[in-house]
């Protein structure tokens, strides 16, 4: 009997130190993002398309910099290009007050079947010094409207095209990083993050062509 309870004791801890590590990398596994190829492949295009977006202001703005600077006419002179400019940013402040409701209540977003906002609202990228990403969503898009409004002013309108230029360029370049970030460092897709990047790339596009055949 003293001989055959070592052998007994053996095999009992091996199989129970290797449950214990099968369990462990099941729990690792289950916190993994799931794979989404969908969201990734949009995320990419619009990645691709905010950058497009980028060099073609810059190519227009830099041919045309001089009459530019001089704007003395206002951009929401033409009727439709202020109605698609007001849709635009009702758009961007609908998304961006979502979020931001999402990220100071938290609570769990409805996100769609493509991504997984989610993950990416409980990152630590989600917030700049404590304050969600989305509440300056929501400051950029009624800056904007203020611009755009501030136009009416002939004293003003000078400095508020040229501010509409320098803001929707930023914003278009925040969105460029923050699109990158879900792709390469959180590994997950944000459906209405995309959303409102779109919304950016467009009204930079808006403003800098508006801008450049405004002005000739």
């Amino acid at each position: 009997p003293t001989l055959t309870t070592p052998a007994t004791e053996t095999p009992f801890s091996v199989a129970q130190s290797l449950e214990t590590i099968d369990t462990s990398t099941m729990a690792e596994s289950e916190t993994a993002p799931p794979p989404d190829p969908i969201g990734f492949a949009l995320g990419w295009l619009v990645l691709l398309g905010l950058v497009a977006v980028l060099l073609f202001a810059v190519w227009q703005l830099g041919g045309h910099w001089h009459t530019v600077t001089q704007a003395t006419t206002s951009l929401a002179d033409n009727r439709a290009r202020s109605l698609l400019f007001w849709g635009l940013v009702v758009i961007g402040l609908l998304v961006s007050g979502y979020l931001a409701y999402v990220e100071t209540t938290q609570i769990t977003a409805v996100c769609g079947p493509v991504g997984e906002c989610n993950i990416v609202q409980a990152s630590p990228y989600a917030q700049i010094l404590g304050i969600p990403i989305a509440v300056f969503g929501l400051l950029f898009y009624l800056t904007m409207a203020g611009l755009w409004l501030l136009q009416r002013s002939e004293t003003m309108r000078r400095w508020a095209i040229l501010a509409l230029i320098v803001l929707t360029i930023f914003g278009t370049l925040f969105s460029l990083y923050l699109t990158l970030l879900e792709l390469l460092v959180i590994s997950a897709i944000c459906i209405w993050c995309l959303t409102s990047a779109v919304v950016t790339g467009l009204l930079c596009l808006l403003v800098t062509t508006a801008v450049v055949k405004h002005q000739h």
